[in-house]
């Protein structure tokens, strides 16, 4: 005894590799912590190597009982060190049914072996010396090959409808469906084994074709979408089931899907069904099922909604181009009619109108309406104001189907103004117009949108506040300038009010003040005689009728300022006289005349509107000289008489040159009470302007 184990324990050829408390001594089924690995080995006179196929013959060792086992030599274990007593030696094969990487691992790390069998055999050595393991060649290790891979699975297969009939299993997977077509309640899936020839099988099951196999099997379903540009797989389901029997067919997996997804087929696009064995090398099997959209509409949807979630136009203006998808009951996108007949309005439409020359036309894949030239018109946008909000409709006309696009139809670009009211009554210079809307326009006359900046000119009026010409719509769509535009020009004068937008005059309505005339109503003779005056001039002002404008009334109290001044070549020009108006009509008390003959001329103006003037020439002659028979004599009145008698000249004597002294005299006396009259009015208007501030100032301080 001692002797074979000793011969066991010097068997090894090659340089043994050291397993020192190795961790996985128990499936060695050797008995000591220290071992020795060999790949060589020398027993009954040849050598047994590593990679090496043989024979394991039934009986050779536990669980080798109904058949000869071939196998392939891995490794050979002996306990103890070389040289120690005793010790058994173990021979470590690999079935031919196992695949290499599930065999025994040999693995140094930092120096330390260990040794994982795996799924390979650990058998005494002993077993070569009572020939139950024996080497094969090259020849039958391939025979042997050969017949376990006809025998071993090789591909998964989906089972027909004729074979799932025969198990009375509605079990049949389509490789295309209608979006809500109900899935098979069953799949049926079997194992071929190589020698399963597809092409050649019968229709009908066959127990030899199909693999016995007690590894559970794997099915997997996932979902991509059939839009191009989605690209994602989506997992749906994924089940694992073991084999089963049905109708005395073993081997067979069987997995619920319709039973648990119903609705599995409402989403078009491409169902993966894949399954797969999850312990062999089985090849993998894998069905496409293609999910097309159904034939009923359910919707209509408008593409590149997130990017426009609110259409927005303006009036007169064209909608931005619109794509329109068809969609069936499922939500999934499926083509429209060649022809789809289709309406496009915009609700509130007795507000809103769409011109009926829109363009249209289909994709190549008629998966996408495009709709362009949407033309928007309405007069009536003020019964949406202040947002404007509307629905865009596109309805089909022969399905009740639409899409509903939210919008806002704003009005067009400032094209049109009226004036409120038309008529702005009397224009006097210094009024103030109490009533006066400038209401704003588009081309369709819906007042333009709150906020819009125009820009306001005006010629011969002036605003009275801060703002300037620069001013914005209130939400009326006006610009209310009541009580703030001043008529600044004089009489008779033509004035303007425009409106410009976009550096262009929108609007321009002229008007006329009031037309008004100064006259002289007396006091001027056809002709006076050198330095003699004008006395009690009278002049008023009327308007175009002839009637006295009797609020011509200078008053300072108000602020109105109607006075009258006279110039002339001989009258100084800066230090001339105001006289003031009453009741329309102004008297001048006096006017010197000149001591030269001649034509006097003088200008009677009004003092702050100067078109209201007129020009007065007065002839200047010398007074005549006395004859023998006549001596004329002034009268108070402005007349002359005659100083009648039957002697000549010659006989009054020296009686004339005391009267033309007289004359002469009285002439200048007149002329100085007449400057002496103008500046006591001057120096008493002076008085009564000093007198109303010093009032003002004590009720003030009252």
């Amino acid at each position: 005894m001692h002797d074979h184990y000793d011969a066991e324990k010097d068997c090894g050829v090659d340089q043994p590799i050291l397993l020192v408390g190795h961790k996985n001594i128990k499936p060695l089924v050797i008995s000591t912590d220290v071992a020795r690995v060999h790949k060589v080995v020398k027993k009954k006179g040849a050598m047994w190597k590593s990679g090496q196929k043989v024979k394991l013959l039934k009986g050779a060792y536990a669980g080798i009982h109904n058949n000869d086992v071939y196998a392939t030599i891995e490794y050979f274990v002996i306990e103890g060190l070389q040289g120690d007593a005793g010790g058994e030696a173990r021979i470590i094969c690999r079935p031919l049914a196992v695949p290499d990487e599930k065999g025994c691992v040999l693995a140094v790390n930092n120096g330390n072996a260990s040794l994982h069998i795996g799924s390979s055999l650990s058998l005494p050595i002993g077993v070569i010396d009572s020939e139950k393991c024996v080497p094969v060649n090259k020849n039958v290790w391939d025979q042997q090959l050969e017949k376990y891979r006809q025998k071993s699975p090789s591909t998964i297969e989906l089972l027909k409808e004729t074979q799932c009939q025969e198990l009375e299993i509605d079990g049949v997977l389509p490789s295309s469906a209608i979006a809500g077509q109900n899935p098979p309640r069953e799949i049926v899936a079997v194992v071929r084994p190589a020698s399963f020839i597809s092409s050649s099988a019968s229709k009908n099951l066959v127990q030899k074709y199909i693999v016995k196999n007690s590894s559970e099997m794997l099915m997997e379903v996932k979902f991509k979408c059939e839009d191009e540009n989605l690209e994602d797989v989506v997992p749906l389901y994924t089940a694992r089931v073991a084999p089963s029997s049905r109708k005395g067919y073993q081997g067979l997996y069987i997995f619920e899907v319709g039973c648990k997804f119903p609705k599995l087929f409402q989403n078009a696009g491409a169902y993966t069904f894949s399954f797969h064995l999850t312990e062999t090398s089985c090849k993998s099997c894998e069905k496409k099922v293609l999910v097309k959209g159904s034939s009923e509409v359910g919707k209509w949807k408008l593409l590149d909604t997130k990017e426009r979630p609110e259409l927005r136009v303006r009036v007169g203006s064209f909608l931005p181009p619109l794509s329109v998808a068809c969609y069936d009951i499922y939500d999934n996108r499926i083509p429209f009619e060649s022809k789809p007949q289709f309406l496009v309005k915009i609700k509130p439409s007795k507000i809103i109108k769409v011109e009926d020359k829109l363009k249209w036309n289909l994709s190549p894949d008629k998966l996408t309406l495009n709709i362009q030239d949407i033309l928007v018109a309405s007069s009536k946008l003020d019964e949406i104001r202040p947002d404007y909000r509307a629905t865009l409709v596109i309805s089909s006309k022969d399905k009740p189907v639409s899409v509903s696009i939210p919008c806002r139809v704003t009005p067009g670009s400032l094209k049109n103004v009226a004036v409120h009211p038309q008529n702005l009554g009397i224009l006097l210079p210094g009024s103030v117009i109490k009533m006066l809307k400038l209401e704003m326009f588009d081309a369709f006359y819906n007042n333009v949108k709150k906020g819009l900046e125009v820009e306001l000119n005006v010629d011969g009026f002036c605003i009275e506040d801060q703002l300037g010409l620069r001013r914005k719509v209130d939400g009326y769509g006006c610009i209310d300038l009541s009580g703030l535009l001043k008529v600044k020009a004089g009489y008779g004068k033509n004035v303007s009010l425009s409106v410009l937008s976009d550096n262009g005059v929108i609007f321009k309505q002229d008007f006329q003040t009031e037309k008004r005339e100064l006259r002289v109503i007396s006091g001027v003779p056809e002709c006076c005689t050198v330095g003699s005056q004008l006395e009690d001039i009278t002049f008023e002002i009327v308007d175009s009728k002839g009637a006295v404008d009797v609020t011509i009334h200078d008053d300072d109290k108000s602020g109105q300022s109607h006075t009258l001044t006279i110039k002339s070549d001989v009258i100084n020009t800066e230090n001339s006289i105001r006289y003031a108006f009453r009741q329309g009509r102004c008297t001048v008390p006096a006017i010197s005349l000149p001591q030269n003959e001649g034509c006097f001329c003088f200008v009677a103006t009004h003092s702050q509107y100067t078109e209201l003037n007129i020009s007065i020439k007065v002839p200047i002659v010398r007074a005549p000289k006395l004859e023998s028979d006549d001596i004329r004599t002034p009268c108070s009145d402005g007349k002359v008489f005659l100083l009648e008698g039957p002697s000549p000249i010659k006989h009054v004597g020296n009686h004339m040159v005391p009267i033309m002294k007289i004359v002469n005299e009285l002439e200048s006396e007149v002329r100085n009470y007449g400057l002496c009259i103008g500046r006591h009015e001057k120096a008493l208007k002076l008085l009564n302007d000093q007198k109303m501030e010093v009032e003002e100032v004590l009720s003030k301080l009252q």
